[in-house]
């Protein structure tokens, strides 16, 4: 649990990759405002790009309680951290694999309603996941946020079926 994470990070703090995943376990474990917080001070002791994928998800999880222009806000400051996530994965990925942004693209995009972009991030993903490179979370996510809960439940069941690692989750 987050207590153990915890004396982890205590015993290891120049763990850096250890210290942003468990800013990605406080915003699993609905404590968003908390994984922002650790986030950041850990981005200003080290800043690796992607330490900025639980930052962003940290950022939409407060949207969804909040309204009008601080809604907006924490989705354009999600948004920022999928520019970063996606600049950093540029030219270290295959051009054709989704690596950590596009499904941050896709969440986000839906959330600040604009479905273009949000279905355009959940077509790289599904072509993605043809290949095997993409989570079957990361596609169900995308239709929730989309709006189209069949379609996401129907990818769940198949991966299911098919005992796909991507719902180890």
């Amino acid at each position: 649990g987050l207590a153990e994470a915890r004396e982890s990070i205590r015993l290891d703090p120049y763990d850096y990759a250890g210290r942003y995943t468990f800013g990605f376990y406080l915003y699993l474990a609905g404590q968003p405002k908390e994984a922002q917080t650790y986030v950041q001070e850990t981005l200003a002791e080290k800043d690796i790009p992607y330490g900025h994928n639980p930052l962003g998800y940290a950022f939409a999880a407060q949207a969804l309680a909040a309204n009008g222009k601080q809604r907006e806000d924490y989705l354009d400051s999600a948004l920022h951290e999928a520019d970063v996530v996606a600049r950093a994965e540029r030219g270290s990925l295959p051009a054709d694999a989704p690596g950590l942004a596009v499904p941050m693209y896709a969440l986000f995009y839906a959330m600040k309603r604009n479905r273009p972009e949000a279905e355009r991030s959940l077509r790289k993903l599904l072509d993605a996941q043809k290949r095997g490179l993409a989570s079957p979370e990361d596609i169900a996510v995308a239709y929730v946020a989309l709006g189209n809960r069949s379609a996401a439940l129907e990818t769940l069941e198949h991966a299911a079926d098919a005992k796909d690692s991507g719902l180890l989750y």
